[in-house]
């Protein structure tokens, strides 16, 4: 899992000298699960199997993006690929709205029969963009988070100082060289303002990609 390369890291500036690839590579995956964490959802093609209840309705939600999917199960038996449809029209057809990515789900030709996980639907899931092949790519909203993720924690744990200063100039708003006045970001009413990663720009994208509420549970 990563959301951003070494690549993306060198040409921001950050040198050898501030990290070395290992290191980078290792802020990368974890700035990368850290975003998972924080918005419920995963940004690059994963081939899952789900195991889903069925709902005694047509309408299968799955809870994931869908990006392609694969084979369908029920109680057991192969379902063709005619008789369902798969509602990932943001990839096939670059159509955001509505965006299938939000209410993810399979339509099939009759009703499914009621009961816990008798559907299995394999295939590959995760929210991305359009573009990139057939399976989409990390949106680049989520790529830039990863970044500045990854930046804000170049200073290393035990160098407090470092971890500080890098901290308090995340939040200034604006400065004047002349007199030193500095001000500082105030946390927003109503919207995010660090309180998910502890960095009000990162927040500001994330709470983009949150996952709603109401999306069912895979």
């Amino acid at each position: 899992m990563a959301y951003a390369s070494l690549t993306d890291l060198r040409a921001e500036g950050v040198t050898p000298a501030e990290a070395s690839d290992k290191r980078l590579r290792r802020l990368i995956r974890e700035a990368s699960a850290l975003i998972d964490a924080v918005t419920g959802r995963f940004f690059e093609p994963r081939r899952m199997t789900l195991a889903l209840d069925g709902t005694g309705t047509k309408t299968l939600w799955l809870g994931v993006p869908v990006i392609q999917v694969e084979r369908v199960r029920v109680s057991g038996g192969v379902v063709p690929a005619g008789d369902y449809v798969v509602y990932n029209r943001h990839l096939t057809q670059g159509l955001q709205d509505p965006d299938d990515r939000e209410q993810p789900r399979v339509v099939f030709r009759g009703p499914l029969p009621r009961g816990p996980q008798l559907v299995e639907v394999a295939g590959v899931f995760g929210y991305t963009d359009q573009g990139g092949g057939r399976h989409g790519r990390t949106p680049e909203l989520i790529r830039r988070a990863c970044i500045l993720l990854v930046v804000r924690d170049l200073a290393r744990l035990g160098d407090r100082e470092a971890r500080e200063e890098a901290e308090a100039r995340r939040r200034i708003v604006s400065e004047k060289t002349r007199d030193q006045a500095v001000t500082y970001e105030k946390p927003e009413r109503g919207g995010p303002a660090g309180e998910l990663t502890g960095d009000v720009e990162v927040d500001r994208i994330l709470a983009l990609y949150r996952r709603p509420a109401k999306m069912a549970a895979v």
